[in-house]
């Protein structure tokens, strides 16, 4: 999931050499630099390093928010008995992860901080983005799909918005941050980060069901975007390679991103109808699943929803 539209040097095809110093940001890009070395690691040293690190945190907390629209959502309105054509429709929330382009010039263009406190323009898109994600998620277990089924909805709309957008944040950020040499790596480690935190919402969430109520599951699920924000508050601003864009044009028209794929429009057919069979197959995949205090049961039949329950409580999910 790459940045799109990004400033021109931003993402250069071969790295030069640069320094430390951030000319474009102030001296509010963060608590400590982070300069690429000149000579990489090799070996395990390779695995075991500051960068490699950042790459774990931020690719989990990258991913925790669209296991969370994928499986812990359809689940809970699983659940409370919402209709299967909802649940259906629901999938297309998933969208502003395919769109993310569209905003991503405005993310490089404008650096978000407050008069006396500016953490750059990487980790001040990053912590804002994931401040507002924890926000929905925690905010979402207290309505109730009976009856706020559409603020539900509307919620999950803006957490794939804000969830696509802290992609975008990161995916630069760890252009940025990682030389040439380690792109392949951090982008490996980034990755199982991702489908690790699917374990959160997927498995711990659902059994935490089983004894909590569902908002204080959703206030739990939600924590766990708390290594990713104390990430981007320790982390200093990745090695500046070229100035800010100051202009929306130089965000958008220099980095050549439109002229570059207007003469490929029909590549994109693929990936976009791709994306919509995946994104509305996925929530009705799965079988629903109830949980009880003393086994994991998995139904496959639809006709009969609330089957008995194997110990003292049991529930749809």
């Amino acid at each position: 999931m790459a940045a799109a539209a990004l400033s021109p040097g931003s993402r250069p095809m071969n790295r030069p050499h640069f320094s430390a110093e951030l000319p474009d940001e102030g001296p509010h890009a963060g608590p400590a630099s982070l300069a690429v070395p000149a000579h990489p690691h090799t070996g395990w040293r390779a695995y075991f390093n500051a960068r490699m690190l950042i790459c774990v945190f931020l690719g989990f907390s990258s991913g925790l928010p669209l296991f969370i629209l994928i499986s812990l959502l359809m689940a809970w309105l699983r659940s409370a008995g919402v209709d299967i054509k909802a649940i259906g429709l629901f999938a297309l929330v998933q969208f502003p992860y395919a769109w993310k382009f569209l905003w991503s010039p405005l993310m490089d263009r404008f650096v978000p901080g407050l008069a006396s406190w500016k953490l750059g323009r990487r980790r001040g898109w990053m912590l804002l983005t994931q401040l507002l994600t924890m926000a929905c998620i925690a905010g979402m277990g207290f309505l109730s799909p009976k009856h706020d089924l559409w603020l539900i909805a509307g919620l999950a709309v803006a957490l794939a918005f804000f969830s696509a957008s802290q992609d975008i944040v990161i995916d630069a950020y760890r252009r940025e941050l990682l030389s040439d040499a380690e792109q392949g790596l951090g982008t490996a480690i980034h990755v199982n980060a991702y489908k690790v935190s699917a374990l959160v919402p997927g498995a711990l969430a659902l059994i935490l069901s089983a004894y909590m109520s569902w908002p204080a599951v959703f206030m739990v699920t939600a924590a766990f975007m708390l290594p990713g924000i104390i990430t981007s508050l320790v982390i200093g601003e990745p090695p500046a390679t070229g100035a800010a864009p100051r202009t929306l044009e130089q965000a958008v028209v220099l980095p050549n991103f439109w002229r570059a794929t207007a003469g490929a429009a029909h590549y994109w057919c693929w990936p976009l109808f791709f994306c919509i069979r995946s994104a509305t197959a996925w929530p009705l995949r799965s079988p629903p699943c109830f949980i009880s205090t003393s086994a994991l049961h998995c139904h496959r039949s639809a006709s009969s929803p609330k089957p008995a329950a194997s110990g003292p409580v049991s529930r749809v999910v």
